[in-house]
Parts: structure tokens; C-alpha cells; sequence
């Protein structure tokens, strides 16, 4: 699995979420203020991430997300995959 693959499967999530396209959820776009989500979505997302891939993202990394690149990140890392400087 690559950071790539990840990256795809949670631009997919984030724009079933908000009813965009996926080429809208690059991974410098903001979950809050591009996106209008909220604290809830981001549950909701993160959930919907960790079922995805059989995961469990740490809650320091939830925190830590504000862009699709942040969540991107933080799934790649609980599947141990190089997450890209």
C-alpha cells in the first residue's frame, strides 16, 4: 500500500462527506474552513477512514488534523506506509 492509495481512498470519503468532487479535496484543502465542516464531521470522517482501511488513528494525529493531507498522513501512518515530506 502506498501514501498515494491512501490519499485517494480519503479524498473519496472527504467528498461523499461534503457532496464534492475529488479533485476538490486536494490535500491542502482545509476540512474547516474550505470545506465548512466542523468538529463533527471530522469524527465522522475519521470514522469513516478507520473502517475504510481497517485502521485506528491515534487521537493525538486526529487532533492534529486540519487539511485531507493531515488526515491523509495520519491513516498512512497507522498502516506503518512512508508518508511523504
Amino acid at each position: 500500500m502506498t501514501y498515494e492509495y491512501v490519499l485517494k481512498k480519503v479524498q473519496v470519503i472527504v467528498s461523499d462527506q461534503f457532496g464534492c468532487d475529488t479533485a476538490q479535496c486536494g490535500p491542502d484543502i482545509d476540512l474547516g474552513r474550505d470545506l465548512g465542516g466542523d468538529s463533527l464531521d471530522l469524527v465522522s470522517i475519521v470514522l469513516d477512514v478507520e473502517t475504510e482501511l481497517a485502521i485506528k488513528i491515534s487521537e493525538d494525529d486526529t487532533d492534529a488534523v486540519h487539511t485531507v493531507g493531515d488526515l491523509a498522513a495520519a491513516a498512512a501512518r497507522a498502516l506503518d506506509v512512508e508518508v511523504p515530506a
